[in-house]
C-alpha cells in the first residue's frame, strides 16, 4: 500500500513539476523584423540576395549570391575563432591552480591547529593526514587537468570537422548551400566550440566506439566454427574468387547494406582499413584479396551466409 501510494505521489509530482515547462520555443510571426533584430548581418545579407518583401529579386546573380554567402561565412568564422581562443585561454588558467592553492590552504591550516602542545605522536598523525590531504587535492587538481585537456582536445576536433563540411559546401551555388544551411553550419561550428558541445561530442563518439566493440567481441559460437559453415565460407570465397572486376561493385554493395546486417557491417570495417589502393585496383584483385579476408572474420552463421551468396548472385 506505502509503495503505491508513493509511486502516485511521484507520477502527481512529475506531471505538476512538467506543467509550466514550456515544449516549444516561441516564434514570432513579423520574421523579418525578428531577423533584423536577431541577426542584421544575415538579414542584410539575404535582402542583397533575394530583394526584400515587398521588392523581391526575381533574377538572381548567383555568382553574386554565392559571393555574399562566402563574406558572411569567412567573416563570422574569423569572429567566432577570435574568441574561442580566449575561451580556450581562459579554460586552460581557470580553477585548476586555484582549487589545488585553496585545498593546500585548508590542508595546512587543519594541521597547525592540531600541532598546538600536542605529543609527539599526535604531531605524527597530524603531519601524514595533512600529507593525505595535499595528495586529495594534487589528485583532484590533475584529474580537473586532464578531463579539461579531453574537453578542449574534442572540441578541436569537433569545430574542425564542421569547417571541413562548410569547406566542402564553400564553392556550391546559392541553390544547393543557401543562407539558411550556411547559417545553421556556422551555428554548428560555434556549439562545437563550447563544452556542451564537447560533452555531447564525447558521448557521440563514446557510442561509435561502443558499437565498433560490440562488432568486435562478437561470440565465437559453435555454429560459427562448425565444418558446414567452414564449407560455406570456402564456397563464398570461390565465388568472390570468379568476380573479377566485379568484385568492386561486391564491395559497394556491402558498404550499402551494412546498416542492416552484422555481418556486413564488420565486414564494411575491415574494408575500410584494408581497402585503401580504391582507385589503383582496375582489376579488383586487391578487393577479392580484401573481400575473402572479410569472409573469414565476418560470416558466422547460415542466415549471414545466405545474405552473401544473394548479394553475389545479384550482381
Amino acid at each position: 500500500m506505502t509503495k503505491g501510494w508513493l509511486v502516485a505521489m511521484i507520477a502527481a509530482f512529475g506531471v505538476v513539476g512538467c506543467a509550466g515547462l514550456r515544449q516549444f520555443p516561441e516564434v514570432t510571426q513579423d520574421h523579418n523584423a525578428a531577423l533584423a533584430n536577431l541577426d542584421k548581418d544575415y538579414s542584410d545579407a539575404v535582402e542583397k540576395i533575394y530583394g526584400t518583401k515587398d521588392s523581391p529579386n526575381t533574377n538572381i546573380d548567383t555568382a553574386k549570391a554565392k559571393a555574399i554567402r562566402q563574406r558572411l561565412i569567412e567573416i563570422r568564422m574569423a569572429v567566432i575563432d577570435t574568441y574561442f581562443k580566449d575561451f580556450q585561454a581562459g579554460l586552460v588558467k581557470e580553477n585548476v591552480r586555484a582549487d589545488f592553492g585553496i585545498a593546500l590552504l585548508g590542508v595546512g591550516v587543519g594541521a597547525a591547529g592540531s600541532l598546538v602542545a600536542e605529543t609527539a605522536s599526535q604531531i605524527l598523525s597530524a603531519v601524514s593526514g595533512g600529507l593525505a590531504g595535499a595528495q586529495a587535492a594534487y589528485g583532484k587538481s590533475v584529474l580537473y587537468d586532464k578531463a579539461m585537456s579531453a574537453l578542449l582536445a574534442q572540441m578541436q576536433a569537433g569545430r574542425k570537422a564542421v569547417a571541413a563540411q562548410i569547406y566542402q559546401r564553400w564553392n556550391q551555388d546559392i541553390a544547393q548551400y543557401p543562407m539558411w544551411m550556411a547559417r545553421t553550419d556556422l551555428e554548428a561550428y560555434y556549439f562545437a566550440g563550447s563544452l556542451p558541445g564537447a560533452i555531447l561530442g564525447t558521448a557521440a563518439d563514446a557510442k561509435v566506439k561502443e558499437a565498433e566493440a560490440e562488432l568486435r567481441l562478437r561470440p565465437l559460437t559453435s555454429e560459427a566454427v562448425s565444418q558446414p559453415m567452414i564449407d560455406r565460407r570456402t564456397a563464398l570465397k570461390l565465388m568472390i574468387e570468379g568476380l573479377g572486376v566485379k568484385a568492386k561493385d561486391l564491395v559497394e554493395q556491402i558498404e550499402a547494406l551494412a546498416p542492416g546486417l552484422e555481418s556486413f557491417a564488420e565486414a564494411k570495417k575491415i574494408l575500410d582499413e584494408h581497402y585503401t589502393s580504391r582507385e589503383a585496383d582496375t582489376d579488383g584483385k586487391s578487393a577479392i584479396r580484401v573481400l575473402k579476408r572479410a569472409v573469414t572474420h565476418a560470416v558466422r552463421n547460415q542466415a549471414e551466409a545466405e545474405a552473401w551468396q544473394k548479394t553475389i548472385a545479384g550482381l
